[in-house]
């Protein structure tokens, strides 16, 4: 008995139009989005924001020994000249490699690149942003172009992982911010090289320094809102942040989690709107603590004596900030790894307000 028919005689070929797409895709997904030139000569800022900045503040670090790492409010907010001066470190061993909308993974991928280098430092400072907790939040281009399988299927949120794995299995979606690129320039390269400013930092937006003022609070709610939209409890970042910490602990570094200063109008907004979400990403800090991880929480600006000035919107901080922001870094990096002060007396007038679990020897009441 014949199942099927194996005889393509008399059938009519498919139409050339029909043919031709299927090359055009072939040649687009094993062509292109599947050759890793792609990415470094077409992704630009947000694709080559994590290589770039390795070339550029890594590799020509002597002996790194404080990294900073986490999303645009370290970027901005943390000055490695600053935070060397206040320890008394020599210069390029304060590493900012923080990025905007920067996640764990971006962090996670940033350490397995300069491992290298990075595991001969001492203190590593992770920013955690109470947006990583939204499992509605979308992937990055980091996640699209580093994440392995193992990892799309099993440290991403549900919604994440459902899109991560369609870029693994028809990698032309992961690579398409690329492919435009290539396409509209002609296949004519278009390398990025992170630029950076005198203190180190990532060179910065035209007109950040400008502070805050009333009638900027649609901009507060817009961010919110974006924050925030289709909110649902997500564990999927903080298990990125969890590998970062415990390999940079394998390495013998120590470890920090900050939650940086945020607009006390900002933070109010989101007590009023979204509670369920201000609670639960409360309850994620107090569950880091408890499997070990000293997580310092400065979101209350009036808690840590930060005045509206030093902020240039809902959290990115203006240059005051930028000072404020620097000395609360370098105090902690001193108090959690106290050979990192060299040869500085500790301002007696600054003094960090103990918004995390202290040292058995500090005598301030840590929450």
């Amino acid at each position: 008995m014949r199942w099927f028919n194996t005889n393509l005689e008399g059938r009519p070929p498919l139409p050339k139009a029909v043919l031709v797409a299927l090359a055009t895709l072939l040649v687009m997904e094993f062509g292109l989005a599947r050759q890793e030139w792609l990415w470094t000569q077409f992704g630009g800022g947000g694709l080559n924001a994590i290589q770039s900045r390795i070339d550029a503040i890594v590799t020509p670090s002597p002996d790194p020994l404080v990294v900073v790492t986490g999303s645009s409010r370290l970027r901005i907010g943390a000055s490695p000249l600053q935070i060397e001066q206040a320890l008394g470190v020599p210069a390029g061993s304060v590493l900012n490699l923080a990025v905007a909308a920067g996640t764990p993974f971006d962090a996670l991928t940033e350490y397995r690149l300069g491992r290298d280098k990075l595991r001969s430092a001492t203190l590593l400072v992770i920013g955690l942003d109470d947006f990583y907790t939204n499992a509605s939040w979308g992937v990055t281009l980091c996640d699209r172009r580093y994440a392995t399988l193992d990892e799309r299927l099993h440290d991403y949120d549900p919604p994440q992982v459902r899109t991560l794995l369609i870029g693994w299995l028809w990698r032309t979606c992961d690579a398409q911010r690329a492919l435009q690129r290539f396409l509209a320039r002609g296949g004519r390269p278009m390398p990025y090289h992170a630029e950076l400013e005198p203190d180190r930092r990532c060179r910065l937006a035209e007109g950040w320094d400008k502070p805050a003022t009333p009638a900027d609070e649609p901009k507060l709610v817009e961010t919110l809102e974006a924050f925030y939209q289709n909110w649902r409890p997500g564990s999927g970042r903080l298990r990125q942040l969890r590998k970062l910490a415990a390999l940079a602990r394998s390495d013998g570094l120590k470890v920090l989690v900050v939650c940086t200063p945020l607009a006390p109008r900002y933070r109010q907004l989101v007590h009023e709107r979204y509670p369920e979400a201000e609670a639960y990403f409360g309850r994620c800090l107090e569950q880091l603590r408890a499997e070990g991880l000293e997580v310092l929480d400065w979101r209350d600006s009036t808690a840590v004596g930060w005045p509206p000035a030093a902020f240039h919107d809902y959290g990115h901080p203006t240059p005051l900030g930028v000072t404020l922001l620097s000395r609360m870094l370098a105090d902690a990096a001193a108090r959690a790894c106290p050979e990192l002060r060299r040869g500085v007396t500790p301002d007696p007038a600054f003094r960090l307000p103990a918004m995390g679990p202290a040292p058995a020897d500090d005598e301030s009441d840590a929450q």
